[in-house]
């Protein structure tokens, strides 16, 4: 399956688009999207929500990021290196950060994995002293 080039989509989002919809893997996940993603948000949008995911606005996903983490756990930030700054609030709040790869992977395997893909560590490196 591929968009028409009329539609200004990258082609790819028709074909991810339809392998996500057969298995709804990202069913009950909620995702916020920043701007420099590659694909552009605008085709990762179909793609995780033919999938079965909701993709969040970022005022939606502030307010999400300030929850308890135990009312948030499928709540994830997929960003990139460019956007690494902004991402760092979301960081900074205990939300998991992962790349595009994050959303591509688990629609061409059929399942999320959460282990791979992550951005940064959101985990503080110990201290030197401590490293022996």
């Amino acid at each position: 399956v591929v968009a028409s080039q009329s539609s200004g989509s990258s082609g790819i989002n028709a074909e991810y688009g339809a392998r996500a919809r057969v298995a709804k893997v990202f069913q009950g996940v909620e995702l916020f999207l920043t701007a420099h993603i590659q694909p552009g948000p605008k085709d990762m949008r179909v793609i995780v929500e033919c999938g079965g995911g909701t993709v969040l606005s970022e005022e939606q996903a502030v307010t999400r990021a300030n929850q308890p983490p135990e009312t948030r756990a499928n709540f994830y930030v997929v960003s990139c290196s460019a956007d690494q700054s902004f991402a760092q609030q979301f960081a900074l709040r205990s939300v998991t950060i992962y790349t595009a790869e994050f959303i591509l992977s688990a629609v061409l395997c059929q399942r999320v994995d959460y282990h791979t893909n992550k951005l940064f560590s959101t985990e503080r490196p110990a201290p030197a002293s401590a490293a022996t």
